[in-house]
């Protein structure tokens, strides 16, 4: 098969773009995919390109490196909401403190102001 097409089909397959492709290469986007187009990249920049992208090693390198990403990207999406929820735990104790606070300055103004009334 020839490698353009390879790289065509590999882009659409795992749904990268120009940009992250060109990475590998030290290229531009623009410059990359211009390339691309007319089957002008060099002998160094196949040879990179199917070292990272088609070499089994390589593959198994990069998925573990991705994982990875992914799985800090999540261990940081569960630290935020973990304390998000404590920070929605905290606010609603205030709440409910001063909710309470209210509610027994409410009687103890009942209280007097029975005792006042009954004074009378």
């Amino acid at each position: 098969m020839d490698f353009y097409k390879k790289i065509k089909e590999y882009k659409d397959q795992n749904n990268i773009t120009y940009s992250k492709l060109s990475t590998v290469i030290d290229k531009s986007p623009d410059a990359f995919r211009q390339a691309l187009k007319r089957k002008s990249l060099s002998n160094l920049e196949v040879e990179r390109l199917n070292s990272k992208l088609f070499d089994p090693d390589k593959i198994i390198e990069n998925q573990k490196t991705n994982l990875t990403e992914e799985l800090n990207q999540l261990a940081l999406q569960v630290i935020e909401m973990d304390n998000e929820l404590k920070n929605n735990k905290i606010f609603n104790i205030y709440i409910q403190n001063k909710i309470q606070k209210g509610i027994i300055e409410y009687l103890e103004k009942e209280k007097t102001g029975m005792k006042t009334t009954t004074k009378n």
